[in-house]
């Protein structure tokens, strides 16, 4: 009788280890995904603000703004379709491919383009 006593205590502890497990994988991927959107949206919103500003003449300068423009928009319509942490990363991907062009534009302007669209290494966190 202890026996079966022991083995209910052990199949119990098993199954709440497991509920419990579960539980917490899906907190991560929850917020793993809700980073990853934060990340894609930062982007573009900053391509966003940098595509209605920009204006120019010049061929070149028209070419880049449209070709960023077009990014901007494909960028938009991939965050809305988007639920997972890999498709918020093609997002964020289509935004910073739209933000070199923002950057080609801006050199030929004649403007600071010298200036990355991505931080070459991300400010450390404040804990």
């Amino acid at each position: 009788m202890d026996t079966l006593i022991f083995l209910g205590v052990v199949a119990l502890l098993h199954v709440a280890g497991f509920v419990w497990w579960q539980w917490d994988s899906a907190r991560r991927r929850a917020r793993e995904t809700a980073d990853a959107r934060a990340e894609a949206l930062r982007w573009y919103e900053r391509l966003g603000g940098q595509v209605m500003n920009l204006h120019g003449d010049a061929p070149a300068v028209r070419q880049a703004l449209v070709d960023a423009g077009e990014r901007y928009n494909a960028a938009g319509s991939q965050l809305e379709q988007a639920r997972t942490v890999r498709q918020y990363e093609i997002a964020r991907d289509t935004a910073l491919e739209g933000l070199a062009h923002v950057q080609a534009a801006r050199t030929a302007l004649g403007l600071d383009a010298h200036q990355p669209a991505r931080p070459a290494h991300p400010p450390a966190p404040e804990w």
